[in-house]
């Protein structure tokens, strides 16, 4: 136990090598967390009750910690009645963030403008005037799927993910805290007792055990979350719990994002089982750069030249999703664009299609259009390589990328100039 000393007029309480500003609590609503001095480093001190067994959150941090999307501690200090963990300090919790950037959250709740918050911000945004996801915003998601990844690996559960306990550090990345209720996979747990509790309720499925999966259901709901600007996939805070039990998730709002929904419709899966791993999150096109969406759907139309029969071959579900996606599809381009090509192309047809795209794409510098008697060159209607190319695609094929992707993956990705698109992202 560390000596206590109370300056009442200044509310500071020093606890040994700890310096507290009693009168500074932050972000967290969960917690008591007061802005703090240890050791000549400014900290973040998370003060809990003094338990008979031990504090869990003490015991475990300094083996998980280290990775850089975990929050560090640096030790902690005991009075008579509570523990301080001494956290390094973050700006604000990606609750504070997405409230602070957004007009939509949970319940309506409106931000303050914060001046460390809006200079954390300063010529950064979260969305761009379409609602699309920025960098900033998709490496926020990025850190949060490598911190689990990590934990996973070491055969552990967080249990406790949402986006109060998500922290952002003034360099933008990403934090994972909050590690008390973490659960180890090897342990023998009576899971009813956990997942009958009131811990992290409207963030975690109805799960009948504790696997990885159940952090994966999370990061789901934080997925969407985060890209809706502070939107809950089952309803605000009064239906959210009764719309998990009966699995009914709305995700109209990311129909514009169709990778990303895609993605959180399979966190939702009310069956664990089916969720993707954190590992296979991390190697999902949503977080592909715009060059690596393009160059995949131009290899796998170089297979289906090459392999006329492939396509022929698809299973009835890849066949019925192909062949939704190329009906009428030449209405869909425009008439310049495919009169100036030298090749010409069946509609209703998904191979040609996907050639088509590449074609577009590997003779871009040279493709010259007619359009009314004026010669203008491709990028006047597609837009510049490589991001006006693939808006102008993804808005008349939404669905184009992630059908190519899932016939690839179910029969391809072991081939060599396919398997690098089924590495994790750095």
């Amino acid at each position: 136990m560390n000596l206590v000393k109370r300056n009442e007029d200044k509310g500071e309480e020093t606890i040994g090598d700890l310096k507290l500003s009693l009168d500074t609590q932050l972000g967290s609503k969960s917690s008591k967390v007061f802005l703090g001095r240890f050791k000549n480093r400014d900290v973040a001190a998370k003060r809990s009750l003094i338990i008979k067994k031990g504090n869990l959150e003490i015991d475990r941090l300094s083996s998980y910690d280290s990775h850089p999307n975990i929050v560090r501690s640096f030790g902690f200090v005991s009075d008579k009645q509570y523990n301080y963990i001494c956290f390094e300090l973050c700006k604000c919790s990606l609750d504070m963030l997405i409230s602070f950037c957004s007009s939509k959250q949970i319940g309506g709740r409106k931000s303050a403008a914060d001046p460390d918050l809006i200079n954390l911000m300063q010529g950064k945004q979260l969305w761009d005037a379409n609602s699309n996801p920025s960098e900033t915003l998709m490496n926020l998601m990025k850190n949060i799927a490598y911190a689990l990844d990590f934990l996973h690996t070491l055969k552990v559960v967080h249990t406790s993910i949402n986006p109060e306990n998500i922290l952002v550090t003034d360099s933008l990345t990403a934090k994972l805290s909050r590690l008390g209720h973490i659960i180890l996979i090897s342990e023998e747990l009576v899971s009813s007792t956990f997942l009958s509790s009131s811990s992290n309720l409207g963030w975690r499925p109805v799960d009948k055990s504790v696997t990885y999966a159940l952090d994966m259901f999370s990061f789901g709901c934080i997925l969407f979350y985060s890209l809706s600007g502070g939107l809950h996939p089952f309803g605000d805070e009064k239906n959210c719990v009764k719309h998990i039990a009966s699995n009914q998730p709305s995700l109209s709002e990311i129909n514009h994002l169709p990778e990303a929904k895609q993605l959180v419709r399979g966190l939702l899966n009310s069956n664990p089982e089916s969720r993707p791993s954190a590992s296979e999150v991390l190697k999902h096109p949503i977080f592909w750069s715009t060059d690596k969406k393009i160059q995949l759907i131009v290899e796998a139309s170089d297979h289906f030249t090459a392999v006329p029969a492939f396509l022929q071959n698809l299973t009835a579900t890849e066949r019925k999703k192909t062949t939704a996606l190329a009906k009428k599809w030449v209405s869909q381009v425009d008439g310049n664009v495919l009169n100036s090509m030298r090749s010409k192309y069946r509609d209703n047809d998904f191979g040609e299609l996907v050639r088509f795209f590449r074609n577009c794409k590997c003779h871009y510098s040279d493709i010259m259009i007619d359009i009314k008697g004026s010669i203008v060159s491709i990028q006047t209607v597609m837009g510049d390589m490589p991001d006006g190319f693939h808006s102008y695609f993804a808005s008349r094929f939404p669905e184009l990328l992630m059908v190519v992707h899932n016939i690839i993956s179910n029969n391809l990705r072991s081939e060599s100039k396919f398997n690098i698109f089924f590495k994790k992202t750095s």
